[in-house]
C-alpha cells in the first residue's frame, strides 16, 4: 500500500511503558497488513514530525493522561490540522477514548 501511518505512543503519563506495548503491536499489524508505518514518542518533538514526517493518518496508541483525555487528540486538530475518524468529537473526551481507538488523516 502507499498509505502511511504514524503510530503514536509513549507520551508522559505513568501508563508510558504500556503505551509503547500498545504502538509497536499496532505498528507490527499495520505493517503486516502493507502499511508504510512511522512510529513516534509523544515528546517536545512530535507536532514537527507529524508536519514534516509524510504520514498520511495518525493512529494513537497513548494511554493515561494526554491520551486518553483528548490533549493529543486537539493538538492534532488544531496545530497539525489532522481530521478525527470520528464525527462529533472535537476534542475525544475521555469517555469518547473508551468506546475506542482515534484514527486522524490529513485535512
Amino acid at each position: 500500500m502507499d498509505t502511511t501511518v504514524a503510530v503514536i505512543a509513549g507520551g508522559l503519563s505513568f501508563e508510558r511503558e504500556v503505551s509503547l506495548r500498545s504502538g509497536r503491536r499496532v505498528a507490527d499489524a499495520l505493517r503486516d497488513r502493507g502499511y508504510g508505518v512511522t512510529q513516534l514518542d509523544a515528546d517536545e518533538q512530535l507536532v514537527e514530525s507529524l508536519r514534516t514526517g509524510g504520514a498520511d493518518a495518525v493512529f494513537l496508541a497513548l494511554h493515561g493522561r494526554f491520551g486518553e483525555d483528548g490533549t493529543v487528540a486537539a493538538l492534532l486538530g488544531s496545530a497539525c490540522r489532522w481530521s478525527s475518524s470520528r464525527t462529533g468529537v472535537a476534542p475525544p473526551s475521555a469517555s469518547a477514548w473508551s468506546s475506542g481507538p482515534i484514527s486522524f488523516r490529513r485535512r
